[in-house]
């Protein structure tokens, strides 16, 4: 049996691969050490090949330059889509950091294989459970249908926009932040008054050694109060992947309007 496909529909598979190869690689929960090499590729032409047929017509010509050039495009379109995503995502991470570092857990920190830098307790606790919760309420399927909307609004090849991404990236890593500050707010400012509290006990008692007995406090405080930062976590992950397909629908404008 003989199968003929066009030469412009297999040219149209392959930019399309490449980039959602591209965005696969650090977008959450497929980035990362946590699914195989072989499972990313094989995800990666398969959310390619829907929209594969569509893109037919404006796939560019089977030749040298036109070819790399749409590469190197679909290329930074991916990992453009892939950085908004993931830095969005991680605020969830960086509370978690943030309660680590002002609760004393930031000592124990371990080499994670998986995201292949060190993480500590809550960071890496509230990346899984970010992660859980992202399936268990079908969240994944916002930001793959982020991936498949950019290719209705820019074409298969063309000129990255670099200025205006440069600028889109920028206003996320404020957001991060902010998002992060957000979610444990409420832990940092009760570790925030027991410091206050330790300081005036210090002014009180001199004699009293504040350093043998702030550690434990502030590790009591977090443990106990850390439940406050998990019942937040579903509210503000329904936030971020809002912000997240307001940002893609921002970055798929900024790419279509160089075309």
């Amino acid at each position: 049996m003989n199968i003929n496909v066009s030469t412009s529909l297999l040219v149209a598979f392959l930019l399309a691969t490449v980039r959602t190869s591209a965005w696969i690689v650090l977008v959450p929960p497929f980035g990362g050490r946590t699914m195989p090499g072989l499972t990313k590729v094989g995800l990666s032409m398969a959310l390619a090949f829907p929209v594969a047929h569509r893109m037919a017509p404006q796939a560019p010509e089977p030749q040298l330059g036109p070819m790399l050039g749409a590469i190197l495009m679909n290329v930074a379109a991916g990992l453009t889509l892939g950085i908004v995503t993931l830095l969005l995502f991680s605020a969830i991470r960086g509370a978690g950091e943030l309660v680590d570092y002002f609760g004393g857990f930031s000592l124990t920190q371990a080499y994670d294989p998986m995201m292949l830098q060190n993480s500590s307790i809550f960071g890496r606790f509230n990346q899984l459970l970010a992660v859980t919760l992202l399936f268990a309420s079908d969240g994944y399927l916002i930001i793959v249908k982020g991936l498949l909307s950019s290719y209705d609004a820019f074409p298969l090849h063309g000129t990255a926009p670099l200025d205006a991404l440069q600028q889109v990236v920028t206003k996320d890593v404020g957001t991060f932040m902010v998002s992060a500050v957000e979610i444990a707010g409420p832990l940092l400012a009760v570790l925030f008054l027991a410091d206050v509290g330790l300081g005036l006990l210090t002014k009180a008692a001199p004699t009293l050694n504040v350093f043998s007995l702030g550690f434990p406090l502030k590790i009591l405080i977090t443990l106990s109060l850390i439940g406050v930062t998990f019942v937040a976590l579903p509210e503000a992950l329904s936030a971020l992947l809002d912000k997240i397909s307001n940002n893609t629908d921002v970055v798929s404008a900024v790419f279509s309007t160089k075309h």
